[in-house]
């Protein structure tokens, strides 16, 4: 374990962790004196597009992007409502560098919507959101494609749990689902 406080104290930062053999690696913040906290896969490579089912403007959402690339990538990001509206927005993020983007100051209050990442260079996106006092969130790394099947291992609707599934459709055509 390494602690980031000790060794980044006081800023928002992204991590590379690079080994000369095979590693996994994830992150978990924690916060609320403790009594909250959420983590997140590493990803094993940077990519030019990716995906996000969740969003919702009620709750603090944020899409958190790094460009582990010595040069500038120019990045879209899209937020895809629930009528069908797409809003996009475009940043340039420099060389080793991470850029955090607001949703609800872009989209307002109480809107409910996907995000569609994609970059001219290979990057890294994550999504996070936090809500109430005290403090609660979580987070997820993105998916770099669409796909036809997506399992999920895990869901409870007993109490005193809400289960949620979200899914987000990047296509211009509509898409017939089965849960």
């Amino acid at each position: 374990n390494i602690f980031a406080n000790q060794v980044v104290p006081g800023v928002a930062f992204s991590t590379k962790a690079e080994a000369d053999v095979p590693i996994v690696a994830e992150r978990a913040m924690y916060f609320s004196e403790g009594k909250a906290g959420h983590g997140s896969p590493g990803s094993p490579f940077a990519a030019k597009s990716w995906y996000f089912a969740e969003g919702y403007t009620g709750y603090g959402t944020w899409i958190l992007l790094m460009n582990p690339n010595g040069s500038p990538a120019q990045v879209a990001v899209t937020f895809l409502l629930e009528n069908g509206q797409a809003v996009r927005r475009d940043y340039s993020l420099p060389g080793t560098s991470r850029l955090t983007v607001y949703a609800n100051s872009i989209l307002g209050e109480g809107k409910a919507f996907a995000t569609k990442v994609e970059a001219q260079a290979p990057i890294v996106a994550e999504r996070a959101m936090y809500w109430g006092q005290p403090q609660f969130g979580h987070a997820s790394l993105g998916a770099t494609a669409p796909a036809r099947i997506w399992y999920l291992a895990e869901g409870s609707t007993a109490y005193p749990f809400e289960e949620w599934l979200l899914v987000a459709n990047p296509n211009s055509r509509p898409a017939n689902l089965t849960v």
